[in-house]
């Protein structure tokens, strides 16, 4: 069985386009394409189940997924509104991408630092509104969100799972 850690969010289906069991997808990463992928998950009764992309052809800011052995409408529906997962190891996250933007979702887990102090660990990502927000668990249980803007990350340290921010001062008061 594939363990949650190893996987990441990296999408969502929409719904089946036409007949043939072709899905509408939105994908969170630009420039990721599913077919380069070894698979991709989407949890079904709880448990991640691997699905593997035949094709993927761009419609507008979507992309439509052609699934190996979903073949019709019925059996596309199946996957409609599920979230769309990925083997952490696929995409190939490194140093290197520290500088060229990393993945929001990699950084679940992650401490948050500002200045030396730490805010807290980073549970989530706030999607929905145009600009994502880290939403940090601080020690004392409440929750803050952060902008994710690369004018604010210092450094990625993924050995220690901390990233170092500055902060603008006041942002956490409100």
């Amino acid at each position: 069985m594939i363990a949650r850690e190893s996987l990441i969010e990296i999408g969502r289906f929409a719904k089946p386009h036409g007949i043939n069991g072709e899905l509408t997808a939105t994908i969170d990463y630009e420039g990721l394409e599913t077919t380069e992928l070894k698979c991709i998950f989407c949890e079904i009764d709880g448990i991640p189940v691997p699905f593997f992309v035949e094709s993927e052809r761009q419609k507008g800011v979507s992309v439509l997924l052609t699934i190996d052995g979903i073949s019709d409408e019925r059996q596309a529906s199946m996957l409609s509104l599920k979230t769309i997962y990925a083997l952490r190891d696929d995409l190939e996250i490194s140093d290197d991408d520290a500088t060229g933007g990393w993945y929001a979702e990699s950084l679940k887990g992650f401490t948050v630092k500002d200045n030396d102090e730490t805010i807290g660990e980073i549970v989530d990502i706030d999607t929905s509104t145009i600009n994502y927000l880290f939403i940090v668990e601080r020690p004392d249980g409440s929750t803050v969100r952060i902008p994710i803007a690369d004018e604010f990350i210092v450094a990625v340290d993924e050995k220690s799972r901390v990233l170092e921010m500055e902060l603008p001062e006041g942002l956490l008061d409100l």
